[in-house]
């Protein structure tokens, strides 16, 4: 090497790149990372981070011994707010013995509450299941504001094959909406031959705490802005995902014998359809509440704005699983079956 050129900067690296705390407010996370160094001298390195006052790092100084490597403690504090996009860890580094130039990597780093976990938003159902069609399909997916005023803002990384409606609003305390969530028809093709899941993390909700200096009603658009350039309502934000899937193709039922058919007539009155009078095996609710097997009220849908057993106006014809009673009718139909066996 020419003496009066100056030495390259030492390669760093961190493994993973990314940190993602996933958890509920108000607990104590930690999460780990490596630091490499691939020179072959001894490096001396410091971490910094854009919030000290949320993160702890241990250790925040030491020194790497050529193409060594160091373990990195990061312990994020109780917090109050949700995802921090922007966060970011510095590790800068340089030669011990003075000669070289110093080189930086950067570490990204967010909060995130997992669907379904608590948080300041329920989501119900916390994934999203399609039914496997050669058009557009629907499902409904309802959210709730558990503590204090919220906007919400659903995303998708897939906005030709997932549309949501509303894809914003504003939510009470306590106050509840139905949300529309589109499988386009683009969806089905290439995608689907890779599996059933089709965009695991396409979709994401965005929500923000609103305090009460936003006012009574405040502008949402002009909210988002905020919680993308000040600090204060970066804190605020939490960030959950929602899996979404195509239904597999359902498994051929199999031929009930007399006995079976006499015993499915002695099911609980719960598992009977409205409409059918028959043990549902998709069962979901309209927003009015009321569950029913999907095949008939879909049906029932297509000519009526009702609810079939009130006969109320619908709000929307959105239909939302109901996961807990199909579980239990696979559980009362697996024993059923077992006693014939």
């Amino acid at each position: 090497m020419d003496a009066g050129r100056a030495a390259p900067p030492p390669t760093l690296t961190c493994d993973p790149p990314e940190l993602r705390f996933v958890v509920p407010p108000g607990q104590v996370r930690c999460r780990r990372f490596t630091l490499r160094s691939s020179s072959p001298s001894a490096l001396a390195f410091k971490v910094k981070t854009t919030s000290p006052q949320r993160y702890a790092v241990k250790p925040v100084t030491g020194v790497l011994p050529p193409f060594g490597a160091q373990a990195i403690e990061v312990t994020m504090d109780k917090v109050a707010g949700g995802v921090e996009e922007v966060d970011r860890f510095l590790v800068a580094a340089w030669r011990q013995d003075g000669g070289g130039e110093e080189t930086q990597v950067k570490l990204r780093c967010g909060v995130e509450c997992a669907a379904g976990a608590r948080g300041v938003l329920l989501i119900n159902p916390p994934e999203l299941a399609f039914a496997r069609t050669e058009t557009p399909s629907a499902v409904g997916v309802v959210l709730t504001a558990l503590e204090g005023r919220v906007a919400f803002k659903f995303q998708t990384a897939d906005p030709e094959r997932i549309a949501v409606k509303p894809a914003t609003a504003l939510l009470a305390a306590g106050e509840s909406c139905a949300v529309q969530v589109v499988r386009c028809e683009s969806a089905r093709g290439a995608g689907e031959e890779r599996g059933p899941t089709f965009a695991a993390s396409a979709l994401k909700v965005k929500v923000l705490e609103i305090a009460d200096e936003d006012g009574e009603s405040p502008d949402l658009a002009a909210l988002w802005q905020l919680a993308r350039t000040e600090k204060a309502y970066r804190n605020r934000l939490w960030e959950y995902r929602v899996p979404c899937q195509v239904e597999p193709e359902p498994e051929p039922e199999p031929e009930l014998t007399a006995e079976q058919l006499s015993l499915e007539e002695t099911a609980p009155e719960y598992m009977l359809g409205p409409i059918t009078r028959a043990v549902m095996r998709d069962p979901v609710c309209t927003v009015a509440g009321n569950t029913y097997e999907r095949a008939a009220i879909t049906k029932w849908l297509e000519e009526h704005e009702t609810d079939p057993l009130t006969n109320a106006q619908l709000s929307n014809k959105l239909l939302i699983p109901n996961n807990v009673l199909r579980s239990q009718i696979c559980e009362w139909r697996a024993g059923s079956r077992t006693n014939f066996r």
